[in-house]
């Protein structure tokens, strides 16, 4: 602001003080965007999720196995924190956060997740349906983690909340807090830093493997329920255009001779001559 001062009395025209109420609201718009900027945090890859979840089971409560499954639905389903949980129990919402009844089981299809709201989806024409990976007899499997969550707290409505934890009243709705506090204590006992991670860590990560395991971007991009190509920022592996690099590069390659061929023809060449 200074210099833009300094430019203004250059060129001899008027500049408002560094105390104006124009000024004022500049500073004011630059401290909440920057309060608010995103820091990207590290995704979780099939190793540490296999990790987080035997730590859940290890736990033997209904914390961890309550735990286990948002874990798993989070890094499968590319699910936002608010997908998950509300920020409040007095919050919950049954026609927009995740409800019991929304977890949809055939012995077709496996299990997948009916989203109802999120950020970019608020009409009832957005509910999209999201397919999770079936893999049995396995530590990570979520439609194994899903069932014993539902033994430790069997809901009596289809509109009850999907994470809830026993109590001596009726079950306790879990929050986004619940969540944050408990995925944090789980890296803890991994032996990292939880600043690095969040919520969001889950997210980013099913989507980095889902695209570096060569799924379509696009596919990647529908399960996510990304309506643009931001979803790319969520990616930790280089992007598309990448691959289309290398394979120009293996193409030139194969069809151009090395340096040293090149300049032993045209020694060979000048010698004849």
């Amino acid at each position: 602001m200074s210099s833009i001062r300094l430019l203004h009395n250059y060129w001899d025209e008027p500049a408002d003080n560094l105390d104006s109420f124009k000024l004022s609201l500049v500073t004011r718009a630059l401290k909440i965007g920057m309060r608010h900027s995103e820091h990207q945090r590290l995704p979780v890859d099939p190793s540490l999720l296999r990790k987080l979840c035997t730590l859940c089971d290890e736990e033997h409560s209904s914390a961890g196995r309550m735990l286990k499954c948002a874990v798993l639905f989070a890094f499968y389903g590319f699910l936002r924190q608010s997908n998950l949980a509300p920020r409040r129990a007095s919050q919950f919402d049954y026609t927009r956060h995740t409800c019991r009844g929304d977890i949809l089981i055939s012995k077709e299809n496996g299990i997948s997740i009916l989203v109802k709201w999120s950020k970019n989806r608020q009409t009832l024409s957005d509910k999209i349906v999201i397919p999770l990976p079936t893999i049995s007899d396995s530590a990570v499997d979520p439609y194994i983690a899903y069932m014993d969550m539902v033994k430790d707290t069997p809901t009596t409505s289809a509109n009850q909340p999907l994470l809830l934890l026993p109590s001596k009243g009726p079950a306790r709705v879990v929050t986004i807090d619940d969540l944050r506090r408990g995925f944090a204590g789980l890296l803890a006992a991994a032996g990292l830093d939880a600043r690095l991670y969040s919520l969001h860590s889950l997210r980013r990560g099913g989507a980095t493997t889902a695209y570096t395991a060569g799924a379509n971007p696009r596919d990647v991009q529908l399960h996510g329920g990304w309506k643009s190509q931001a979803f790319w920022g969520y990616i930790a592996a280089p992007h598309e255009h990448s691959a289309v690099a290398g394979a120009l590069q293996r193409a030139a390659s194969a069809t151009t001779r090395p340096h040293s061929a090149i300049g032993s023809a045209a020694t060979s060449s000048q010698s004849r001559g």
